[in-house]
């Protein structure tokens, strides 16, 4: 069933890139349907809500993802950046602590830091 789950991931990753969003998320779904602990399938899906603003939807899918591969960065990420476009600057910050603990490091961790301390500013201003 693997192979076919990764025929139907790259279906809709390539249904997502040419903007055909609605069908992209109903393919994400069947591959959910068939494996709910997928980890790309959940991330893919999850960034698809950040993508139309619906960052507070992506969030429970980006953790699935990341609590099933914790060692991909861009799980990381895209639960970093779900959290904070959704205001939730104090969980991003202990989220990011905890990436670190884990590993992640380097210039896009930087860049993550900067945005969420300007967010933390703005929060406090």
């Amino acid at each position: 069933m693997h192979g076919a789950l990764d025929g139907l991931l790259n279906q809709a990753m390539t249904l997502q890139i040419g903007g055909d969003l609605a069908a992209a998320e109903g393919t994400y779904r069947r591959i959910l349907h068939e494996e709910p602990r997928h980890a790309a399938a959940n991330h893919c899906l999850g960034m698809l809500y950040v993508q139309l603003r619906r960052p507070a939807e992506a969030i429970s899918l980006l953790l699935a993802a990341l609590e099933n591969d914790p060692r991909e960065p861009v799980y990381w990420f895209g639960y970093l950046d779900a959290l904070l476009l959704s205001g939730r600057v104090d969980e991003a910050r202990d989220t990011l602590a905890l990436a670190r603990e884990h590993g992640l490091d380097g210039q896009e961790v930087e860049k993550f830091a900067a945005r969420l301390a300007s967010a933390n500013a703005s929060a406090t201003a």
